[in-house]
């Protein structure tokens, strides 16, 4: 006869079927269906690039080279198709 009571109860009766994950704050919450292969995921980068080059004096650099750093990631993001790279803000400091 076996001494563990989980064994002695029927399949249906159990009530820790369903997985179960723990938040940070210790609280058990139960998993509704499979794990999805893939989610919707997002971070927002903050990147400082030094851009410098030869220019003629009267020239705006900054303008020309905010437009030259839209085209590089415009060019580097087809390397990635699976990710939507948005440039939100280019600005001189």
């Amino acid at each position: 006869m076996p001494d563990d009571k989980a064994e002695q109860q029927p399949a249906g009766d159990k009530k820790d079927d369903a997985p179960k994950t723990v938040q940070r704050n210790g609280e058990t919450l139960e998993v509704w269906g499979g794990t999805p292969e893939k989610m919707r995921k997002g971070i927002e980068l903050h990147v400082t690039l030094y851009v410098e080059s030869d220019d003629a004096p009267a020239h705006d650099f900054s303008k020309s080279t905010i437009e030259a750093v839209r085209e590089i990631i415009t060019a580097g993001s087809a390397k990635h198709p699976e990710l939507t790279v948005t440039v939100k803000k280019i600005a001189e400091k």
